[in-house]
């Protein structure tokens, strides 16, 4: 298993901005947010779950 670097405060601000875009209603940045986090979090629910399927 490797694991990720850790995220640059500007990554990290840029996921934030993204955020906040979002909850304003902007479809875009939720887009964006979405593709930048999906398979991270797909990954941690999977871990968390155990059962595929549940995930």
């Amino acid at each position: 298993m490797s694991i990720a670097p850790a995220p640059s405060p500007d990554t990290e601000r840029f996921d934030d901005d993204l955020l906040v875009l979002t909850a304003e209603g902007n479809n875009d940045a939720s887009t964006v947010f979405y593709e930048r986090t999906a398979s991270r979090l797909h990954g941690l629910v999977r871990r968390v779950l155990i059962d595929p399927a549940q995930s």
